[in-house]
């Protein structure tokens, strides 16, 4: 998303959300569960892993509802259109895709902000003898 920031009119690209976000639009990327389960009889043999990462747009303090709303819901499905681009990211995962957009708002500071939540999910396997 840093590589991709300007293309899609971002301002700032965090890892991990931040308690003030000072420009916006900005994107933070947050880690998530990680989930294991065994994909054979027995357990023996493979693991399927499921990764989860989240993404949060913030576009602006509360202001003109509609106009704050759309550009989230369009910059979320322009992220969601790079992050489908390569579902397997460069190598790191054998499959991955976006699992829900979820526009909303969020309170930063005394400030309430418009966001959009985007759930993505990659799938690995493990061998484990």
């Amino acid at each position: 998303m840093e590589s991709r920031k300007a293309q899609l009119g971002l301002l700032d690209v965090w890892y991990g959300d931040q308690v003030l976000n000072p420009r916006t639009p900005s994107l933070t990327v947050e880690s998530g569960a990680f989930e294991r389960v065994f994909a054979g009889v027995s357990g023996k043999g493979t693991t399927e892993n499921a990764i989860r990462v989240t993404l949060i747009i913030y576009i602006a303090k509360i202001g003109d509802t509609q106009v704050n709303l759309k550009d989230s819901e369009l910059m979320a499905e322009e992220i969601m259109d790079i992050l489908h681009e390569d579902v397997n990211l460069g190598g790191l995962v054998l499959s991955s895709y976006v699992r829900s957009i979820e526009p909303g708002v969020i309170r930063k500071g005394a400030s309430l902000m418009r966001a959009t939540r985007i759930s993505w999910q990659g799938m690995t396997k493990t061998r484990i003898i």
